[in-house]
Formats: C-alpha cells, structure tokens, sequence
C-alpha cells in the first residue's frame, strides 16, 4: 500500500486517475511503478496484490443499491476484458447472468445498469446516448 501522506500518495492524489488517449498514457503513478510493480497488464501476473474493493447488495428487482462496504483485501487472480470481449460476453446467449464465472458476472453487471438506468429515467433523468466521442490530439492536431 501507498502511505497516507507519502510523495507517492501526493502525486496520485493529484492525478486522481490514468489519463488514457490514442497516443500516450498519463499515469497516475510514476510510469515504472505503474507498468511493472502495480501493473495489471499480462505478463505481470502476480498474487497477493494489497487493494480495497467495494462490494455492495443490489436488488436484482429494481437495481436499488441495499448496501455497500469498503474494505482492505488482497488480490487474487485477475482477468482482463477488453470491451469487445464484453460486448460478446453480454450478447452471448451461452453466458447465464449471476453464474460466478467472469462472463456471468460481466453479463449480470450489465443487466443491472438496464434496470439503474430505467429506475432513473423513471426518476425524471434524460438519456443522452452519443454513438462516438471524439477528441483532438494537441501535437497532431488529428481528430481521432
């Protein structure tokens, strides 16, 4: 764990995130950290990692939240999933949601942000879907 109040700690909270763009990556933590010692990334591959997880109950009815808690853990094993994968895992008719696989847990995810977003539009909130996001890389001046 990254101490409270360390050089470290300063500059991720200063960051708050990885900035990713098509081009580069803007790290939260110092690039040698973040892509060998914290890296997620294959080849990586390593138990034991400290991190806090949060985990809440959600009824699966409404998708209302019951309750939540934060705590301390340890990480075991790690699956990456790119968004295309995800995309076939929620449209797969093979993946049952709930099934304490990565893809049921993908899929049963996936059906709760249905039943989130239909509680708030029903709540008055507008959805506002956007098929593509574009931005502009200052050095290239490209639209990507």
């Amino acid at each position: 764990m990254v101490p409270f109040g360390s050089p470290l700690d300063l500059m991720a909270r200063g960051r708050g995130l990885t900035v990713y763009t098509p081009s580069f990556k803007a790290h939260m933590f110092p690039k040698a950290l973040s892509t060998d010692l914290f890296s997620l990334e294959p080849g990586h591959e390593k138990e034991g990692i400290p991190a806090v997880t949060f985990s809440g109950k959600i009824n699966d009815a409404d998708a209302t939240l019951l309750d939540f808690k934060v705590t301390p853990s340890i990480l075991g094993r790690i699956e990456k999933v790119n968004y295309d994968q995800a995309d076939k895992l929620i449209n797969s008719r093979d993946v049952i949601p709930g099934e304490q696989t990565t893809a049921g847990n993908i899929r049963h995810l996936y059906e709760l942000t249905l039943g989130m977003r239909a509680r708030r539009v029903d709540n008055g909130a507008i959805s506002m879907n956007s098929p593509s996001v574009c931005c502009r890389e200052k050095e290239k001046n490209a639209l990507v």
